[in-house]
């Protein structure tokens, strides 16, 4: 028995099936509209669904109707291969207790230190040698200067004093982590020798080259930077 001989069912868009049916009543199904190109129809003998429009003879009928089937729905794109997001070049903050945070501390008040104690030896020598340079010149404006330069130059001790401490703090945690092999003692002791107004702002300044220095390893990643120096 050909294709065009089985009998077949067509199954309607609710899923059910009609009655076995020949070629010649699927033709007039078609002609009425019943039976589009799409529709299922079930082969009795085989027990296969097929689409009319790929029943041999009910594919010729459609040409001749110029019924086409409709195009299949595109398929949806493919969605594109997640591409990891490129790793961040942002530097995290340090803790509020890393000797980063402490050496971030240490650079300001350093700073805060020399404003003052340049600014005050600065206004210091142009008051007193502001007769000298100005012949005939104010000597209370003079004695005015002075007596602001030596104000702050003397209170340049309070910075002084807030960046040995932050000196020492640095010193100790780079110490204690093994970035650094002298302990934070002879930064308070050598504070307290030398005279602040003169050579004891070696010591935080050198505390801090010194952090600088490792935290410039650490961040290329440079073999041995975890080592003390």
């Amino acid at each position: 028995m050909t294709p065009m001989d089985n009998r077949y069912r067509v199954i309607h868009a609710d899923g059910r099936e009609g009655d076995p049916i020949g070629s010649s009543e699927l033709h007039r199904l078609v002609l009425d509209g019943k039976i589009l190109p799409e529709t299922l129809l079930l082969d009795c003998a085989t027990q296969q669904q097929i689409r009319a429009d790929a029943h041999p003879s009910l594919v010729v009928l459609f040409r001749r109707m110029g019924i086409a089937a409709p195009a299949p729905l595109p398929e949806p794109p493919s969605p594109a291969p997640a591409v990891p997001p490129p790793p961040s070049l942002d530097i995290p903050p340090p803790a509020t207790n890393s000797w980063q945070a402490d050496r971030l501390r240490l650079k300001r008040w350093l700073g805060v230190f020399f404003l003052v104690w340049l600014t005050g030896a600065g206004l210091w020598l142009l008051g007193a040698n502001t007769p000298n340079l100005i012949e005939g010149g104010d000597t209370a404006l003079a004695q005015t200067i002075t007596t602001i330069g030596v104000t702050l130059f003397l209170s340049a001790i309070v910075p002084y004093v807030v960046s040995l401490v932050f000196a020492y703090r640095v010193q100790d945690k780079l110490n204690r982590a093994g970035l650094y092999r002298w302990g934070a003692w002879h930064v308070l002791v050598g504070g307290l020798i030398l005279n602040p107004w003169g050579l004891g702002f070696l010591l935080p300044t050198r505390v801090l080259l010194t952090a600088n220095k490792i935290e410039r390893a650490e961040r290329r990643g440079a073999p041995g930077s975890g080592k003390a120096l």
